[in-house]
């Protein structure tokens, strides 16, 4: 590589800016003309990290190898993502003894080098429905496919006030991260609401409440994470078994799943179709099937749905369960759900007079179900 170039060309929020590597000088100095933002040094690793959220004219350096520069912009947690990087490239630095100098934005590079590459699960979007000084218990509510954590609103006014109650948003729904090269699948989903918890640092085991995917996404968080989850209320859990071919088109589990992926097929009219779903009172009021997240409603149906591993999973599962499923719900098999409970004795099952989603009668009973864990 020629001493003169060894710049990393990077996208600029659509368009590209091409950055000249620091000038060799007698010792290493940089000099950073910048607002609100502080310079970050790792010194013993040889880099030198400047974060700023301007163009590039905001930002003068001067250093010398074996020094890596990295300009990255001011997000929340960026020194961490950062960090991660700079590490990398300080690497590739020793090897080849030419200094890079980097800009990163992380809305593109970033994002795929951390969570696509280096499998480093994303940060969820969280809403803090209950937080008391000194909780009685914590619970995390799951929200089900093409919904959000607005999906538990009507819940919380029939909750004890000494509970912590944190809604999360799922990958690919609500405000959390949309990357559209996700699978979607459970063991993604559960990554990432495990990274959340985590990083949350609760004081106490959590029992989750999951609807629906959400249901699939708590058994998953507590197969990779035992020690983290207490109990697990799963609502409307489509639970399908994995057929044998022979047997295929007389499972009611397959035909459920062929019509999934039909409407896998069909993106536009899943679109098109929530707002009437929604106004007949079919659907959650929170189901917003829109542009921005209808490759993750059909990728998480294909991955987490059609394709899933939660029946089994969920049968082998240690701690207490709880599955209410409504007699009337058209997508939960309840053969299913009763078999798994006479497999599991860890699993109580619970059929009630409602449909699949947690709207009316099943907010109250939800809510008694909560109720009786924290007495």
């Amino acid at each position: 590589m020629d001493d003169s170039i060894s710049a990393f060309v990077a996208a600029d929020a659509g368009r590209g800016a091409e950055v000249t590597p620091p000038a060799k000088s007698a010792s290493a100095a940089i000099t950073v003309k910048r607002r609100d933002r502080e310079t970050l040094w790792l010194e013993p690793l040889g880099i030198i990290a400047v974060p700023f959220c301007a163009d590039m004219s905001n930002v003068t350096t001067e250093a010398t190898p074996p020094h890596t520069v990295v300009y990255g912009y001011g997000y929340s947690s960026i020194f961490e993502k950062l960090v991660i990087t700079t590490i990398l490239h300080s690497l590739a630095t020793l090897l080849t003894s030419h200094p890079f100098v980097l800009r990163i934005c992380y809305d593109g590079e970033m994002d795929t080098v951390l969570h696509r590459w280096l499998k480093i699960p994303y940060t969820l979007h969280v809403t803090e429905f209950l937080s008391p000084k000194r909780p009685k218990a914590t619970f995390i509510l799951l929200h089900g496919i093409g919904n959000s954590a607005k999906a538990w609103e009507a819940l919380i006014p029939l909750l004890p006030k000494n509970v912590r109650v944190i809604g999360i948003d799922l990958l690919g729904f609500g405000q959390s991260p949309h990357p559209h090269w996700s699978p979607y699948d459970a063991r993604t989903q559960a990554r990432s609401v495990g990274a959340t918890l985590l990083k949350m640092r609760l004081l106490q085991q959590p029992t989750i409440v999951g609807h629906s995917l959400g249901s699939l996404v708590a058994v998953e968080v507590a197969k990779r994470y035992p020690l983290i989850v207490k109990k697990l209320i799963l609502c409307s859990p489509p639970f399908y078994r994995q057929t044998e071919e022979k047997r295929r088109l007389l499972q009611r589990d397959e035909i459920l799943k062929d019509l999934y992926r039909r409407m896998k097929k069909y993106p536009l009219t899943l679109e098109s179709l929530s707002p009437l779903i929604v106004k007949l009172k079919l659907a959650s009021p929170a189901l917003n099937i829109n542009e921005g997240n209808v490759a993750s409603y059909v990728a998480a149906l294909e991955s987490s749905i059609v394709n899933q591993t939660s029946m089994q999973d969920a049968a082998k599962l240690k701690l207490p369960i709880t599955v209410l499923y409504g007699a009337l719900d058209p997508v939960v098999i309840g053969s299913n759900i009763r078999s798994l409970a006479k497999k599991n004795s860890n699993i109580i099952a619970k059929k009630i007079a409602t449909g699949h989603e947690v709207v009316g009668r099943y907010v109250r009973i939800v809510a008694k179900e909560i109720s009786q864990i924290v007495s």
